[in-house]
């Protein structure tokens, strides 16, 4: 039986409480500006996204993986790039990225208005190895409502952390669970994760979400 569990809280709050270097590995998303309310704005939200990324890499194992899928956003005519951000903020934590992918949200040649047609596949770690060659550009996939993490991403990113777990090994005091994903919306992450026969940690504020997850990973268990 695979393990898993949804908590029900503040995902800031929890990154705060654990210990530096304890939680094995994360795949996330951090949410977008249009996810946190009509009040925000780019500076807020900037500080929002630092304060999230330093939590993420500071608690993570040394050996462990940091895999993000973020869709940058276009506001007043300006690119908010995530993946600069992201990178600029892992090499002043230490990190390295093992690679950079693209993940298309809409097929070839489509357009919008107000996002890029595709997100950022982002793979961090400190001493953690890239592993074998994979598709640099993954193909459109399915998502269960407009800002979830893309079904092509989220099993590629399960698919990687499947393939190095065996060359980690967990201490006493690290969190047990194999991943964890502190936004975890309506599980899309969770899913293809608990696929691959590892346990799975999530976090969401909202507990309509919360609810939603947990019944759909139950099949997965």
């Amino acid at each position: 039986m695979v393990q898993f569990q949804i908590l029900c809280e503040d995902s800031l709050k929890w990154l705060k409480k654990q210990p530096d270097r304890s939680v094995p590995n994360y795949i996330t998303g951090i949410p977008d500006l249009n996810e946190l309310g009509e009040k925000t704005t780019v500076d807020s939200y900037t500080k929002f996204f630092t304060t999230t990324a330093n939590g993420i890499f500071r608690t993570v194992k040394a050996d462990g993986y940091c895999l993000f899928i973020q869709t940058d956003r276009k506001i007043d005519g300006q690119l908010f790039d995530k993946s600069y951000l992201l990178t600029d903020l892992a090499k002043k934590n230490g990190f390295r990225l093992l690679f950079h992918k693209i993940v298309c949200q809409r097929d070839v040649g489509k357009t919008d208005l107000f996002r890029p047609t595709y997100s950022h596949y982002l793979g961090y770690s400190i001493s953690g190895k890239p592993g074998a060659a994979t598709p640099d550009i993954l193909p459109v996939g399915e998502k269960s409502y407009d800002n979830a993490t893309p079904s092509t991403g989220a099993e590629a990113a399960a698919t990687f952390i499947s393939t190095q777990i065996g060359k980690q090994k967990f201490k006493t005091q690290d969190l047990p669970y194999d991943v964890v994903d502190p936004f975890v919306g309506q599980g899309t992450i969770g899913i293809y994760v608990m696929t691959e026969g590892l346990s799975f940690l999530g976090l969401d504020i909202d507990p309509k979400q919360c609810q939603i997850t947990k019944e759909k990973l139950k099949q997965y268990a």
